[in-house]
């Protein structure tokens, strides 16, 4: 199968200057070239999930920063998720907030981008 074609282009230069956890993320996600399968048991019933490494590397550290099985964190999210939301998708969200609430203070809230619409 042919690679597709970036469309931001290759490695191009920022136009503003990027801290470095920007750069090790933007890294990370250049280096997903598959996904990985992997078995859990979620709420007793054995199941496969594909995630990505990172999603993968980062839910067995939340694991062991909660003293809890992955199972269990997986078990935890599919209790909680709304039906509209996948149970990989809920697992990619969960990691995000658990690490946002590790480092984003709270009571911190985002500006409203430029260009973006009220809900309202």
């Amino acid at each position: 199968m042919p690679k597709r074609a970036d469309p931001v282009g290759e490695a191009e230069p920022f136009d503003v200057a990027v801290g470095p956890h920007v750069r090790r993320a933007l890294d990370s996600v250049r280096q997903v070239e598959q996904v990985a399968t992997r078995a859990l048991v979620v709420a007793g019933r054995r199941t496969t999930m594909r995630l990505d490494d990172e999603t993968w590397r980062v839910l067995l550290w939340i694991a062991g920063q909660e003293q809890v099985t992955v199972d269990r964190l997986a078990t935890w999210v599919a209790r909680h998720r709304s039906e509209e939301l996948s149970m990989t998708g809920a697992l990619r969200a969960f990691t995000v907030a658990y690490l946002a609430g590790r480092t984003i203070p709270d009571g911190w809230t985002a500006p409203t981008p430029r260009g973006s619409r009220s809900a309202a």
